[in-house]
């Protein structure tokens, strides 16, 4: 099949330590080229971002069957880490504590005019869930997944 192989992660915390598990396990390479995965009885065939991101995590659950992280790298696991699993899988379960520290919702946008004079100016703000703020900057207080995609489109057109 030429589509990602449907890997699972479970991510949790326990004591001071993120625990990240694969409870299906991981895709077997079959190749040298790590570009051809066999999953259960399916051989698949998944895009090259997939095969180059997915070999980490293949490697690091070779010898185990949990990767732990200290909880002192949470900043590098709540913005790279999370978004990568994301990435190579549609099932991604976290638990509430990492839930709670975290923004998954759709973008909203607001526009304010202010009028100086005679000159107007817009304020564009972006909106996910209870958080809004300027969308020319980031929001510190809070990890929020951006949709860049949804933001630049809306830029674009503003120019």
């Amino acid at each position: 099949m030429k589509e990602k192989p449907p890997v699972d992660f479970d991510l949790k915390i326990i004591k001071d330590n993120y625990v990240l598990k694969s409870p299906g396990g991981m895709p077997m390479v079959l190749g040298s080229k790590n570009d051809v995965f066999l999953y259960g009885t399916i051989i698949y065939l998944p895009d090259y971002d997939f095969c180059y991101k997915i070999a980490a995590y293949i490697k690091a659950f070779n010898p185990a069957k949990v990767v732990t992280i200290p909880v002192t790298q949470e900043e590098k696991l709540l913005r790279n880490l999370i978004p990568q699993l994301n990435f190579l899988s549609s099932n991604v379960s976290l638990s509430r504590a990492i839930e709670n520290k975290i923004v998954r919702e759709p973008c909203q946008f607001s526009f304010y005019f202010d009028m100086e004079d005679s000159d107007v100016t817009l304020k564009l703000k972006v909106k996910y869930g209870n958080y809004q703020f300027n969308i020319f900057e980031d929001y510190i207080e809070k990890v929020i997944y951006r949709d860049l995609k949804k933001e630049n489109d809306i830029k674009k057109k503003l120019n």
